[in-house]
């Protein structure tokens, strides 16, 4: 029998407990109960026990040093910190769910049976390793869809870059069907921006170039598996994974159907017009190819805008490019549907035009290596705009002149002397001369050539794009130090002929 008293008992509960003194009188008299009813003794001792366990996680719940229970928890272990980009999810279908938001035609291909399942794992590090899950190999390269094991949880407090493959070789076959060769990775799927923590590892994909032929021929079909060496990046270590083996299966005539649906809808403006032909409508991609009007001093660079994607009712952008032997026609680009529409709206932003017309400027780096020794920020320069050129309604500025221990970055801001004016300077992604065959091409857009007092060519490097308004590159060190005069010319400058008409192209049944 129990040797509790009332008081003993109504001390273990407490002033505040959770139960009534009526409670507190039918949990006593239970525990002391008269002899005879001793044969139920197992399941009132149930019962009591289970009031016990309510009442103390009760108090627990009460106690500021005890931490609460949740009713959520987290699946994938520590929280790690790789970028705005990355998300935690908790099933593999929402996995699934995002390769296909993130990979055009994806659904299409898979519920064709046009990926292969690989599930291959390779180890990276004792508590690490990376597993090849699927490809799915198109006429505009190759997907590849893989996890990687996140390490313990003594980095899951530090910012991290999330971890991926950044480089691929195909080691060749025997025969030489498939040379050796890199396969280059799309810059957008180089350094995961995005992907999707599950389980305990990372989710990702890249897309690469093609796999080409012996003569750089392109591949219509392909069916063997393929020798490859991969570089992995695991925080702060790389690592190289050599003959590794990926099977791919690839017909181009049978994987890739194609839908071709006449057009003849078009628009003008007072410089150009343009006019839509027809339409291919792919696994992977969808092409619109038409003419374009432009005048004889002018070639055609892109043609810009955005398409409304029906899937979240939000405009993508897209471009056109022309087509290599035809100047007067072009490709326009638009990502796979999930399900064709009934119409597509267009929105055509902008026309972009290369000219014949150039500008010049030169700079004094006499006192490069000197000021740069002196200066301890280990950055100076010339930050006051000062005017090189105009061409038609447009100052162009070099913005800045920066000396570091790279070089002389130059930056060059276009200025329009009329914000509404029908063709304007179009800023880009400058370019340099190009070798091939012991020939310079001198047509490419926005070229950048320069020399300095001794006549020796300059020597550029990084560049790219700020806004549509100003771009930048590098003068590099080397040429830079043996240099006191650096003239710089640009060639065949781009313009902007804004468009900003919109349009309904009616799509097949399907």
């Amino acid at each position: 029998m129990s040797k509790l008293s009332k008081k003993d008992f109504d001390n273990y509960l407490g002033k505040d407990a959770y139960y009534s003194n009526q409670d507190k009188e039918r949990f006593y008299n239970t525990l002391h109960q008269p002899t005879g009813y001793k044969k139920h003794w197992f399941p009132q001792l149930l019962t009591a026990a289970f009031l016990i366990g309510i009442l103390i996680v009760g108090v627990q719940f009460l106690k500021d040093d005890i931490p609460s229970l949740s009713t959520t928890s987290n699946p994938n272990g520590p929280g790690y910190d790789l970028g705005e980009g990355i998300l935690s999810v908790h099933s593999q279908d929402e996995v699934d769910s995002f390769y296909q938001e993130k990979v055009p035609g994806l659904k299409q291909a898979e519920e064709l049976g046009l990926l292969t399942t690989i599930d291959d794992t390779i180890s990276l590090t004792n508590d690490s390793s990376l597993h090849i899950e699927k490809i799915w190999y198109h006429s505009l390269g190759m997907e590849i869809f893989y996890s990687i094991d996140l390490p313990d949880a003594d980095l899951s407090n530090k910012k991290l870059t999330a971890p991926g493959i950044t480089d691929l070789w195909i080691n060749g076959d025997s025969d030489e069907n498939i040379p050796k060769q890199y396969v280059s990775i799309t810059e957008d799927s180089l350094y995961p921006r995005e992907g999707v923590i599950y389980n305990g590892r990372f989710y990702h994909h890249i897309r690469t170039n093609k796999i080409l032929g012996s003569g750089d021929r392109q591949l219509n079909k392909i069916e063997q598996s393929v020798q490859t060496n991969l570089t992995i990046y695991l925080f702060d270590e790389e690592i190289t994974l050599n003959n590794i083996e990926i099977p791919i299966y690839y017909d181009k005539e049978n994987d890739e159907p194609t839908i071709t649906t006449r057009l003849s809808e078009g628009i003008k403006d007072d410089l150009v017009s343009i006019k839509f032909n027809r339409m291919d409508i792919g696994i992977n991609y969808n092409h619109i190819y038409g003419n374009i009007n432009i005048p004889d001093k002018y070639k055609l660079n892109r043609i810009t805008g955005s398409y409304l994607n029906e899937k979240d009712n939000q405009y993508q952008q897209i471009h056109g490019i022309p087509n290599e032997f035809e100047p007067d026609s072009f490709r326009l680009s638009i990502p796979a549907f999930e399900t064709v529409p009934e119409e597509l709206e267009l929105r055509l932003g902008s026309v972009v035009l290369s000219g014949n017309e150039s500008f010049e400027f030169s700079l004094d780096v006499s006192d490069y290596q000197d000021n740069l020794s002196k200066t301890t920020s280990k950055r100076y320069g010339y930050t006051e705009p000062r005017k090189v050129g105009q061409i038609q309604d447009t100052a162009i500025y070099l913005e800045s002149a920066l000396y570091d221990h790279r070089g002389i970055f130059l930056t060059l801001r276009y200025d329009p002397l009329n914000e509404n004016q029908e063709l304007s300077l179009y800023a880009d992604k400058p370019s340099t001369p190009k070798i091939d065959t012991n020939t310079l091409d001198m047509d490419q857009p926005l070229l950048f050539t320069g020399t300095n007092e001794k006549g020796e060519e300059a020597k550029f490097g990084e560049r790219g794009k700020n806004n549509d308004n100003s771009f930048y590159i590098l003068l590099k060190k080397d040429y830079v130090m043996n240099s006191e005069t650096i003239n710089i010319k640009v060639d065949n400058v781009l313009y902007e002929n804004k468009i900003d008409q919109s349009l309904l192209l009616r799509m097949p049944s399907m």
